[in-house]
């Protein structure tokens, strides 16, 4: 193996070295930032026919400081045309049309 190509295989290394671990501190700090960052919870958007526990929703409501709060054990359905989108805790969901999403609190079940 003569010096040039001993030359060739050691920069190649070392380039994918680096692009390593500047993709990896890329990445490191987006899932940073995407852990820290909080979403306000309750009724991001709503289209159609929206009900929580049989409770129409309207867009307007939506607009307001407080906006509309959904429960962790919320009964939430859609009409036809309906859509929401709405957040609880670090999770974001959405219902299409037609569809019924009966929420259940966590419960803490212990194995004996």
């Amino acid at each position: 193996m003569d010096n040039d190509s001993f030359e060739k295989i050691n920069q190649y290394s070392r380039r994918e070295v680096l692009k390593f671990l500047s993709y990896s501190g890329v990445m490191g700090t987006i899932v940073f930032l995407l852990n820290s960052c909080t979403l306000p919870a309750g009724m991001r958007q709503i289209i159609g026919e929206v009900f929580i526990n049989g409770r129409r929703i309207r867009p307007d409501q939506l607009k307001g400081t407080d906006g509309v709060l959904v429960e962790n054990d919320a009964l939430i359905s859609t009409g036809s045309a309906g859509s929401a989108v709405f957040v609880i805790g670090r999770d974001a969901f959405i219902i299409r049309g037609n569809s019924r999403l009966e929420l259940n609190p966590t419960l803490d079940r212990k194995q004996n």
